[in-house]
């Protein structure tokens, strides 16, 4: 790789360096590169470590002089700064890892204005951030992972025009006013975790124009004050890109003070809704009462997710009226009674639907849907009887069931370009798709057989999990073939005798098997 990039050092400036380091290199090797990088001062660096098995050392980040864009990828291993310089042209830094001396890092970045610190592992030490120090360029700033002294570097960031913090913990997550008592030019907050004085800092915010924000981690009063403070600056022009809440069962929330907490959500009509649940520290004795509720219709909703259990939540009355602009729709849990069908017409702009819910009919009719996974194969008890699909436009399906024998299937997808289908219980009949250019089935014990008519003209990739009845049948509908995965399970000995002989003339003919 050092050679490689020395074949550059006369070139002019190169635009974009990406290094990628996988479990073929060591620590060593990748400093190397690393040094030979800074050689060559690219315009932007990309910089990622693809194997976290590649040593324990740390990650030596050296001085970059021409570079306007720095963006670092160590998972676990530390990034230590080289003591040799500024970073005089540095703009924006992106660092997914964890930083030894960051505040020597920033004092020496005179021009940064976005500045970007993630962590890929929940273990990972906190990242400290550095005392107050003067940071007048920076506009942009983002931080997940296990934050702490957020307030002193926020008080110096006086440009500062977003904000972005995930704090990955349960602690406190305290975001300090300057000491004029507002950012007087952000436009633009997102807030993950437990969120302290979350009204006085909207009041600090006059210039707040776009808000997401998650409330996790959270008692249930401290949730319903936050959404109260919400509720006053909505009317102020706040868009609200999304809203989350993480339900803390352990304060014994019953079906009155549920469904006002989900009319107050109503009201606050945010572009993006995820509802989750929280079980930490929640009584066990009451674990198994159910809370029934009225799924709420969010008018203005782009995206929504709800992931509930039957333990806790059963929504048992759909909406009135339409989720007019729903383009994603994402549902998982136990749920009572939701009628997935009726829901699916009250979403005229659906474009994505997943679902995890137990059914023992499946009925999806949309015009507009391009992408479908239904999966109701989390309980052994549900056998799902009939799946009745009508998709004009979908480009993508999955299907995960607990088929009973007597199952009934019509697909009407036309477009569909990926089928991918993990059963059980029955035989499958593959599906005559004529668009499809990829198609996985994993039915471990079912019996799989070839479409009974017709051909499969575009279908390129085919991968098979089970016992298949006619390999060479199946292969004749298919005539442009090239990729072909076959896993005989449970099969009987005569299907083998054909099937292989079947699988060496597709050989022969150049179908890769893999």
């Amino acid at each position: 790789m050092e050679a490689a990039l020395h074949c550059f050092a006369a070139s002019p400036q190169v635009s974009t360096l990406s290094i990628g380091v996988s479990s073929r290199h060591t620590v060593r090797s990748a400093n190397s590169s690393m040094r030979a990088a800074a050689q060559l001062s690219p315009g932007r660096l990309l910089f990622a470590i693809q194997d976290s098995y590649i040593g324990f050392m740390d990650i030596e980040l050296p001085c970059f002089r021409g570079t306007t864009s720095i963006d670092l990828d160590t998972r676990s291993l530390a990034i230590k700064p080289q003591p040799d310089g500024e970073f005089t042209a540095l703009e924006s830094l992106s660092i997914t890892g964890r930083i030894i001396d960051l505040r020597s890092l920033l004092n020496r970045c005179p021009r940064l204005r976005v500045l970007s610190i993630s962590h890929r592992e929940m273990h990972i030490s906190p990242t400290t951030l550095p005392p107050a120090s003067e940071f007048p360029p920076l506009e942009k700033l983002t931080l997940s992972g296990k934050i702490v002294d957020l307030g002193p570097l926020l008080t110096s960031c006086k440009r500062l025009q977003e904000l972005n913090v995930t704090q990955q913990d349960t602690c406190p997550l305290h975001i300090t006013l300057p000491p004029s008592g507002e950012f007087p030019v952000l436009e633009k907050l997102s807030l993950s975790g437990n969120i302290a004085d979350f009204g006085t800092l909207l009041n600090g915010c006059p210039r707040l124009r776009v808000l997401g924000v998650t409330f996790r981690g959270m008692e249930l009063s401290s949730i319903e004050a936050a959404l109260t403070a919400l509720q006053g600056a909505a009317p102020l022009g706040l868009m609200l890109s999304l809203l989350g809440v993480a339900i803390p069962w352990r304060d014994d929330v019953d079906t009155a003070r549920f469904n006002s907490l989900l009319r107050t959500l109503e009201r606050l009509a945010p572009q993006e809704f995820i509802i989750r649940e929280d079980y930490e520290g929640r009584n066990f004795s009451t674990f198994h009462k159910n809370v029934n509720a009225d799924l709420p219709c969010f008018p203005y909703a782009t995206s929504m997710s709800i992931r509930m259990s039957l333990q806790t939540v059963c929504f048992t009355t759909l909406p009135a009226g339409e989720f007019s602009k729903l383009e994603k729709l994402s549902l998982s849990g136990h749920y009572g009674v939701v009628d997935i069908g009726t829901l699916v017409n009250r979403c005229p702009c659906l474009q994505e639907l997943y679902v995890t819910v137990p059914m023992s009919k499946i009925t999806v009719h949309s015009a507009s849907l391009q992408k479908l996974d239904l999966s109701s194969n989390m309980d052994e008890h549900t056998e799902c009887h009939h799946i009745d699909i009508a998709t004009p436009m979908l480009k993508k399906l999955e299907l995960n069931v607990h088929a009973a024998r007597d199952m009934g299937v019509s697909i009407s997808a036309l477009a569909v370009e990926k089928v991918m289908w993990r059963s059980r219980s029955i035989d499958i009949v593959m599906p005559l798709l004529r668009r499809t250019t990829s198609i996985e089935l994993d039915l471990r014990f079912l019996r799989v057989k070839p479409p009974s008519a017709g051909e499969l003209p575009a279908l390129e990739t085919l991968s098979v999990f089970g016992n298949i009845v006619d390999v060479s049948a199946l292969l004749d509908r298919y005539l442009r073939l090239y990729m072909l995965g076959v896993t005989f399970c449970h099969s009987d000995t005569g299907s083998l005798d054909t099937g292989l002989p079947a699988l060496e003339v597709a050989a022969a003919l150049g179908i890769v098997q893999y």
